[in-house]
């Protein structure tokens, strides 16, 4: 018995023949015999896998032994020739460190520290591989989902930690930068300052704010304001920072010096030497500083044609 056509056991495992034998006498006699033939297999096929292109999605805080999706692969060999493995071909070294391939079953999981700021996908090649040297190719897709886990932060672009207290409302104070490296809602970032101050904040440009007066100032009332900014996301839940910077306000000369009473009165014996202390002044200035330096001097006019200079003099210093 020769083959005549090629074998082939994924489409026909067994044949079953009759052989039948005839002799050349009269009458003819015949002798039959029936034979089975199995198939064996030969490693003939490729394993061919599930699909071409895997996709899913992983949230970032995803714990290491997070199953992520299953491949597969079906070789229609038998036994050991239908054995299929997978293995990660032409990986980069980042993604090696965060995902592994369970090489029999196909499973993808989580074994490093995702983060969605850093990688927003990753792709792998899994080869299924059967013992013969067959292989099929195919894409896994993994999208990394962002969640709200960096608190937005503050930085100072420019600040005038001292301004006049005669500066007009709309004064600028302060340029601050607010980030957040989440995306979507997670990111989106509100400025705000404590409310019991003269200050309020102004949007300026995208993520930029400016702090600018919003009323006027007066240092002899109050000299310095603690200012809180606090930036907050509108992440579920929300994260929020505060920043504190301290305004000082600086002096202007607006105050004029006050004596401690209005009409000074006192009388004094005829006679006295050149130099008797007669009574002291005493006037103060609210300003600070220089400002608040008084000096002290009479003002000359004349008594019955005389200059008070000529019968009184004052320290200019103390009064």
């Amino acid at each position: 018995m020769v083959l005549q056509t090629p074998l082939d056991r994924e489409e026909q495992e067994t044949l079953s023949l009759m052989l039948i034998a005839t002799d050349g006498g009269e009458p003819q006699r015949t002798g039959t015999v029936r034979i089975h033939i199995t198939v064996l297999d030969a490693n003939d096929n490729a394993p061919v896998c599930g699909q071409p292109v895997y996709k899913t999605d992983v949230k970032e805080s995803s714990p290491k032994g997070t199953l992520i999706t299953t491949v597969s692969a079906n070789d229609a060999d038998q036994g050991v020739n239908g054995e299929v493995t997978f293995s990660i071909a032409h990986v980069a070294k980042e993604a090696k460190e965060l995902f592994e391939l369970n090489v029999d079953t196909g499973e993808i999981k989580v074994v490093g520290r995702l983060d969605f700021e850093k990688s927003r996908n990753y792709q792998l090649n899994v080869q299924a591989s059967d013992h013969g040297g067959f292989t099929d190719t195919c894409k896994v897709v993994i999208q990394i989902i962002d969640e709200n886990d960096n608190v937005p932060t503050i930085q100072l672009m420019s600040f005038s930690n001292s301004i006049p207290e005669d500066s007009p409302p709309g004064t600028t104070v302060a340029v601050i930068n607010v980030e957040d490296a989440d995306s979507d809602g997670n990111g989106v970032v509100l400025c705000s300052i404590n409310a019991d101050i003269p200050f309020k904040i102004e949007s300026s440009l995208t993520d930029y704010y400016t702090i600018v007066t919003e009323s006027t100032l007066d240092r002899e009332t109050v000299s310095e304001y603690n200012v809180t900014l606090t930036v907050s996301d509108e992440g579920t839940p929300p994260l929020s920072s505060n920043k504190n910077i301290t305004v000082k306000i600086s002096d202007v000369n607006d105050n004029p010096p006050k004596f401690d009473q209005p009409v000074y009165s006192k009388s004094i014996q005829e006679n006295n030497s050149p130099g008797f202390s007669i009574f002291s002044v005493r006037a103060s200035d609210a300003d600070w500083g220089q400002n608040a330096r008084v000096s002290y001097f009479l003002d000359d006019k004349q008594v019955n044609g005389v200059t008070a200079s000529s019968f009184v003099s004052v320290n200019s210093e103390n009064g």
